[in-house]
């Protein structure tokens, strides 16, 4: 079962991948986007709030969405600001991923990926890794 995020509050305006003209930080995995590099970014009408709201996120938390729908089946919207909820309320993106029959060894790359992300997406070191290879998780 998917997790499903009701998202019909929101009416989206804008996303896409752009590139950082000044710092950003990460609404995911709180990492600092530094200027020159590509995020995704989405802007949208809160009708709650009756606000416009705009989430940026780095390409690694973003590529992590895209590797847990195409693991899984579920529509990457179905993830959004998920991605490093392990286990704060419950049930979460990861829980929800591990949840379902994975291919042979995917269970294991996954969890990799996520412990990368717990790392705002660091080696030991403390360098930023190369994004994340969606067809080699799968």
């Amino acid at each position: 079962m998917c997790l499903y995020i009701d998202d019909d509050d929101h009416t989206n305006l804008h996303s896409g991948f752009r590139r950082a003209r000044k710092a950003h930080e990460c609404l995911e995995c709180r990492r600092p986007i530094e200027p020159g590099e590509s995020y995704w970014s989405q802007t949208s009408v809160d009708h709650w709030s009756n606000s416009v709201v705009t989430w940026k996120m780095c390409g690694h938390c973003r590529t992590l969405i895209t590797v847990g729908a195409q693991l899984t089946g579920c529509p990457e919207n179905w993830y959004w600001e998920m991605v490093l909820d392990l286990c704060e309320e419950g049930y979460g993106f990861a829980q929800d991923i591990l949840s379902h029959d994975l291919p042979a060894g995917a269970r294991f790359r996954f969890l990799r990926l996520m412990v990368l992300a717990r790392r705002q997406w660091r080696d030991r070191t403390g360098v930023v890794v190369d994004l994340p290879q969606v067809e080699a998780v799968a």
